[in-house]
């Protein structure tokens, strides 16, 4: 794994809770640029970045045919053994995949706009994703429907 050198004010104690919660802020950061490599395997076609904070897409292949919202986790949801994805409602209409970086497990996701929109469960009027941190292979049953959309749907995050 590489690793990132930054500065930080004097006075600041660089404690394990300070650097977690860094490391939990870069995600979003780290995920985009991730995708860049993971959708030019998975779609063959060059990718660049959406512009940085901005309101619109997070990568876009250069031809300008696909949108790619990213998100990303890195943290099972308490004792329930779920993870959970949010924040993409307003992408509804504007992009046309979503790519799903399970950084908890490894593991990622591409799912068409239409598939991930209307034909997978949504909790809290399409607030929140979510799917089982174990991938119901330990028999459960919990999200089965969207962690079979994302096992079907599964791309190498190398």
């Amino acid at each position: 794994m590489n690793e990132l050198k930054i500065n930080i004010p004097e006075g600041i104690e660089p404690t394990p809770e300070f650097k977690k919660r860094i490391q939990l802020a870069i995600l979003p950061e780290i995920g985009e640029h991730h995708a860049l490599s993971i959708c030019e395997k998975h779609f063959g076609k060059k990718f660049i970045l959406g512009k940085y904070n901005s309101i619109g897409f997070d990568v876009l292949s250069e031809d300008g045919t696909i949108i790619v919202e990213v998100k990303q986790t890195s943290s099972v949801m308490g004792n329930s053994k779920r993870l959970q994805i949010g924040s993409y409602k307003t992408k509804k209409n504007i992009m046309t995949h979503i790519l799903i970086l399970d950084y908890n497990s490894g593991r990622g996701c591409i799912l068409e706009h239409d598939d991930f929109f209307n034909k997978t469960q949504h909790h809290a009027d399409e607030a929140s994703w979510k799917w089982d941190s174990e991938y119901n292979m330990k028999k459960s049953n919990r999200c089965a429907e969207n962690t079979k959309w994302f096992l079907n749907n599964e791309v190498k995050l190398k």
